[in-house]
């Protein structure tokens, strides 16, 4: 028996793999575990276990035989629910399904991801009242027998992976360059293939629309972008997606736009299926995505594949990876002109592009990725 543990509120990888499994008719001997009881969109073939730790001791009990353990992704919660697991199975073959999130956003480096706007944002918001509220909580938790952030306890999580499936290889080297495990390998996957992105989107002519950021985070460091555009003279048309994230970060983030920007900046705010997210995108020219390590990797998959120039930090591991698979892009520090913005990405570099995705990231090449862990 194979066992996959995920942490997902809101269902969307979740489904994602399950479906996958379904229609390769794998679902026999796997079983599907949501540490989570208050998913948003459920699925009938999962178990959902409420956020506790004597739910996870008595789940890991009941699943004491499995040969291995697939964790989507090795957060918080895995992390406790793996040392149950280990308790009754010490000799189990332990995998993990890279999200980016568990190890870029700890809290340990939380700052190390933000620019001077995001940061001093991130300040104003934990306050001593904030701080004080956190504390309480995590007495609570303790007290509870919730699951609580541990350091310790993720990191030696970690040094028990055998295989390590993600993306980009550059993220399995940033992770056990900070947490030896020498014994763990590398795999590649990736959730969605190009043919399912670009499934029921209608192409579009590529205009001169600017996208920044993908969500209301942090560390998407928006006002610095909207800086550096700020003092360019361009009219492109911006585009900000806020569907997700923060609302007190949206709402400031809204404000700070339109003063730069006014009525050339456009909000996505309503959350939508995938495909009629993916043609809001499929007329932008431009993307400008400032984040200092691995995010948004949908969205500049398909703007890749659909043409646009992208510009990324040269740090991210995001545009080490990318620029080493051979793919044009760009630097946010030293591309963003106006030049760069006034221009589409020449055809050839723009198919060269199209091709290097399609040659990793099709539906043949996906399925190949999945069957590793199944």
């Amino acid at each position: 028996m194979n066992l996959h543990v995920f942490n997902d509120s809101h269902g969307f990888v979740l489904n994602i793999t399950v479906e996958r499994f379904a229609k390769a008719n794998r679902l026999k001997n796997n079983v599907f575990i949501n540490l989570n009881n208050k998913t948003l969109y459920k699925n009938d073939k999962v178990l959902y276990l409420r956020k506790h730790l004597y739910s996870f001791k008595k789940a890991a009990f009941q699943f004491s035989q499995a040969r291995t353990v697939t964790f989507y992704p090795l957060d918080e919660s895995g992390a406790w629910f793996l040392a149950e697991l280990r308790k009754l199975q010490p000799f189990i073959e332990v995998r993990w399904v890279f999200w980016s999130y568990e190890f870029y956003h700890r809290p340990e480096r939380r700052f190390l991801l933000l620019e001077s706007f995001s940061k001093e944002y991130c300040k104003r918001s934990e306050g001593i009242a904030n701080k004080m509220y956190r504390t309480i909580a995590l007495i609570a938790k303790k007290i509870a027998r919730y699951p609580f952030y541990n350091s310790n306890l993720l990191n030696s999580a970690y040094r028990q992976v055998n295989t390590f499936f993600s993306f980009l290889p550059e993220d399995y080297k940033n992770v056990f360059r900070e947490v030896e495990n020498p014994s763990c390998i590398y795999k590649p996957i990736s959730f969605l293939s190009t043919d399912q992105m670009i499934n029921d989107v209608k192409p579009l002519k590529l205009g001169l629309k600017i996208i920044v950021g993908h969500a209301a985070t942090p560390t998407a460091n928006h006002a610095e972008v909207f800086r550096q555009l700020s003092k360019i003279e361009i009219e492109n048309p911006i585009l900000l997606p806020l569907e997700y994230g923060e609302n007190k970060y949206k709402k400031e983030l809204k404000k700070l736009a339109t003063k730069y920007f006014s009525a050339r900046v456009a909000f996505l705010e309503k959350r939508m299926r995938l495909s009629h997210y993916y043609q809001q995108l499929s007329d932008v020219g431009f993307a400008i995505f400032n984040f200092r390590w691995q995010e948004a990797l949908g969205n500049i998959l398909f703007l890749l594949w659909n043409g646009a120039k992208v510009f990324l930090r040269r740090e991210s591991s995001v545009y080490c990876q990318l620029s080493a698979w051979g793919l044009t892009v760009f630097s946010v520090s030293d591309d963003v002109n106006r030049f760069e913005l006034t221009h589409l990405l020449p055809f050839e570099e723009a198919s060269n592009n199209k091709k290097i995705i399609e040659e990793l990231f099709s539906e043949k090449k996906v399925k190949e990725y999945w069957e590793a862990l199944m």
